[in-house]
């Protein structure tokens, strides 16, 4: 994240686990299993994800377990702006 970064009073931002919407093209109907690229492209999502959370530190139980459970972490500006990831609100 480089540059000067700023947000919003009172929008948040978002993190969330690899969304997809699949055809019916890429599942086995017999086995019943996702194509394996498309399963390794969420992977790599989820890793690139855990790697950005731990650099802004927001690799914290409390935080994992609201994104695990969920699906979907939002932080306000305020927790934003608290947390490094804006430098400023606006």
């Amino acid at each position: 994240m480089g540059g000067r970064r700023e947000i919003a009073a009172g929008t948040r931002i978002g993190f969330h686990l690899p969304l997809l919407t699949l055809k019916s093209w890429e599942v086995d109907r017999e086995g019943r299993r996702i194509a394996a690229r498309i399963v390794k492209q969420c992977q790599r999502y989820e890793a690139l994800l855990a790697e950005l959370m731990k650099r802004r530190g927001l690799d914290d139980p409390k935080l994992n377990a609201e994104l695990y459970g969920s699906g979907w972490l939002y932080l306000s500006a305020e927790e934003a702006l608290g947390r490094g990831l804006v430098h400023e609100i606006f």
